[in-house]
C-alpha cells in the first residue's frame, strides 16, 4: 500500500482505519478487523477520547500497541478537547488545564508514554487560540506526543493554527460532494501540511447502495445540493466508473495532498470492500474531467 510522508519524515498507510464504529461489543471481531487491516498495509489507526466514552481507546489501544511493538511503521492518532457532559454528550473545552487532563487520560487509557499523533478536536475563533496552541506545543516539548494537528471544518481556525503552529495535519471530511476543503489547500499546501480524509465515502453515498443512503441520511440533500441532485451526480459517475468507492479514493488523492484516507468499518466485510476498491485504483482512468459532475459548494460560516 502507498506510504506518505509528514515533514517530520513519519510514514503514514495512504488508507488509514477509522476506529469510531468498531465492534467493540465484539472483542474478537474488532481484532479480528484491526489484524486484517494491518495484514493488508494499513499502519495508520485512528480513534478519539470521546468515542465510546473511552472504551474505544482501551480496546483499540491494547491491540493496536501489540502491533506498534512488532513493527514501528504502525502508528495511531487520538483526539481530545472535548469534555463528556453527560451519559450521551460531550461540549468543546480548551482550556489548557482540561487539555492536558484529557491528553493525560488518553495517555493512561492507550498505555502508551508518547502518542504518535494528537489531534485537537475542534475549535472555535472564540477560544484562547494562543493558549490553546502553546498548550499542544508544550505536550510535544514534554514528550508526551510526537505531532499534533487539528480536526476541524472551521478555515478561519485552520488558518490561525496554520500561521502560529507547527501542525502535522488537518483531518477534514473530504470526498467529491463535499468539496468545500478545496477553498483552503492553497493554504495548507503552502505551509506543507497535508490532509487527514475523513468521510471519504460520504456515509456510503459512494458505493452501490447509495440509492437507499439517499432515503435513509440525505432525503434533504447536502448543503446547496438537492436529494434529486445527488442521485444523478451519482449515477452519472456510477455509468462512467462503476465502482463508485474506488472513484472517491482516486478523486481524494488526485485532488488533495493527502497524508491517509481514513476508512471507517463497523465490520471485516465492510472493510475487505473497501481494501479491495483502493486496490482497483490502478484500473480506473483519470477522474479530472469528471469534476464538474460535482458542484462547488463553500463552508458557509466560519470564513477566512
Amino acid at each position: 500500500m502507498m506510504q506518505t510522508k509528514m515533514r517530520s519524515n513519519n510514514e503514514y498507510s495512504i488508507l488509514g482505519l477509522g476506529c469510531m464504529n468498531l465492534p467493540l461489543d465484539n472483542i474478537r471481531e474488532t481484532e479480528q478487523i484491526i489484524h486484517y487491516a494491518y495484514e493488508q498495509g494499513i499502519t495508520y489507526f485512528d480513534t478519539a477520547d470521546v468515542y465510546q466514552r473511552g472504551q474505544n481507546e482501551t480496546i483499540v489501544g491494547s491491540i493496536v500497541r501489540e502491533l506498534m511493538q512488532q513493527d514501528s511503521n504502525v502508528t495511531i492518532g487520538t483526539k481530545g478537547g472535548n469534555r463528556f457532559h453527560d451519559v450521551e454528550s460531550f461540549q468543546w473545552d480548551p482550556n489548557p488545564e482540561y487539555l492536558r487532563f484529557a491528553l493525560e487520560q488518553s495517555l493512561n487509557r492507550l498505555k502508551l508514554d508518547k502518542i504518535p499523533l494528537y489531534l485537537i478536536h475542534g475549535g472555535t475563533i472564540e477560544d484562547d487560540l494562543v493558549a490553546t496552541i502553546e498548550t499542544v506545543k508544550q505536550f510535544k516539548k514534554d514528550g508526551l506526543i510526537d505531532s499534533y494537528g487539528l480536526s476541524s471544518i472551521r478555515p478561519n481556525v485552520i488558518k490561525e493554527y496554520v500561521n502560529h503552529s507547527e501542525l502535522a495535519t488537518v483531518m477534514m471530511q473530504y470526498n467529491p460532494i463535499d468539496n468545500r476543503p478545496e477553498s483552503i489547500f492553497n493554504l495548507l499546501d503552502k505551509h506543507d501540511i497535508p490532509v487527514l480524509v475523513r468521510g471519504p465515502i460520504m456515509k456510503g453515498l459512494f458505493t452501490k447502495n447509495y440509492e437507499q443512503v439517499l432515503i435513509d441520511k440525505f432525503s434533504d440533500g447536502f448543503e446547496s445540493v438537492s436529494s434529486n441532485e445527488l442521485r444523478e451526480q451519482l449515477r452519472q459517475i456510477e455509468l462512467d466508473y462503476n465502482d463508485l468507492t474506488t472513484y472517491a479514493y482516486k478523486y481524494i488523492i488526485d485532488h488533495a495532498n493527502v497524508l491517509s484516507i481514513v476508512v471507517g468499518a463497523s465490520s471485516l466485510n465492510q472493510l475487505k470492500s473497501n481494501i479491495e476498491s483502493y486496490q482497483n485504483l490502478n484500473e480506473l482512468k483519470d477522474v479530472h474531467n469528471n469534476k464538474n459532475v460535482f458542484k462547488d459548494i463553500s463552508y458557509i460560516n466560519h470564513n477566512i
